[in-house]
């Protein structure tokens, strides 16, 4: 495959994972506030916490499913890939709770703009280790 043709198809499975985050990303939110309108009660901690899992559990499901099936078009084990990726979610989330409260402690500003700040660099975090180690492709020598 020629340089040109390599470089169009990196952008182009680049710019699918983004649409897949996007995706699931707005997937956890509609199943978030869904689980919230059905409760009745979005003050509850029980139930901001069962609707926060529930969410980010299906949303974590569909962005799985995109990913390995379109953007990264991965015939690898999808039983060793969804626990990969399911690694990769847990180290994410605690990353960015870390990440989060530090830099809050040394910057006073809105922790939601750190958080976008911080998922936004997670982001690229997680394509790198997706696209090399999660769904990466079997040499062909």
């Amino acid at each position: 495959m020629s340089m040109k043709k390599t470089k169009i198809k990196n952008i182009l499975e680049f710019i699918k994972v983004l649409l897949s985050s996007n995706i699931s990303g707005i997937m956890d939110l509609l199943v978030y506030t869904i689980i919230i309108f059905i409760s009745g009660n979005s003050k509850d901690f029980l139930i901001i916490t069962f609707a926060t899992i529930t969410a980010r559990i299906i949303s974590t499901i569909i962005n799985f499913v995109i990913n390995k099936y379109w953007a990264f078009q991965s015939k690898g084990s999808t039983k060793r890939e969804a626990f990969l990726f399911g690694l990769l979610f847990i180290i994410k989330m605690m990353l960015s709770a870390l990440f989060v409260w530090l830099i809050s402690k040394f910057i006073f500003i809105n922790s939601t703009i750190i958080k976008t700040a911080v998922d936004c660099l997670l982001f690229f975090f997680s394509y790198i280790v997706q696209k090399t180690i999660i769904f990466r492709k079997k040499s062909t020598r």
